[in-house]
């Protein structure tokens, strides 16, 4: 009987090239899936049209940012971490695995963000304040969740979450936990 060797460790990945250049040469070369995905998702993804998808470098990594606008209900109690679980679960959630279906293969990137514009129904934008939410999800965490090994609260805990620019820790069910008028 043969004896099984250990695994030998794994190479730690290349470190990334960040730079401004690196990131417009990858805008360039994925521009045609990036248009095919805005063309055909933005119905369900409601993208930002002034706002096209880039790539942003956040902590050393590189990632594909997507500014989408989400429309909540209107709630004068709702905290900013209630507002961030709703936009992750009505809108962010939704768009993870058909997104995630225009990068099947490795690319040169580290994983996908979302930007959600936060806006209350029934506010007049001109009165309200805005809320922006930006999740940055990791490649490995997107897949776990697109092949139901993951919940949603294990990929936004594997992820960052950002709340106006404040990174903040988000637990879905404390944060819509006690409301009912979803």
């Amino acid at each position: 009987m043969r004896a099984l060797k250990p695994a030998k460790p794994a190479d730690p990945p290349p470190v990334r090239d960040t730079s401004p250049q690196a990131l417009s040469v990858l805008q360039s070369e994925l521009k045609p899936i990036l248009d095919s995905m805005v063309k055909e998702l933005d119905p369900q993804a409601h993208f930002v049209s002034s706002a096209a998808p880039n790539f942003v470098a956040f902590r050393g990594d590189t990632y594909l940012e997507l500014s989408i606008d989400t429309t909540l209900p209107e709630s004068q109690t709702a905290s900013r971490y209630r507002l961030a679980a709703l936009a992750f679960d009505d809108d962010v959630a939704h768009l993870l695995r058909p997104v995630l279906g225009y990068f099947k293969s490795e690319f040169q990137f580290d994983g996908i963000g979302f930007s959600a514009n936060l806006h209350l129904a029934g506010k007049v934008a001109a009165g309200q304040s805005s809320k922006a939410v930006e999740f940055f999800f990791p490649f490995y965490a997107l897949r776990c969740y697109a092949r139901y090994d993951c919940t949603g609260q294990q990929l936004i805990d594997a992820g960052t979450v950002l709340i106006n620019g404040e990174r903040v820790s988000l637990d879905l069910q404390i944060a819509e936990g006690g409301f009912s008028n979803r």
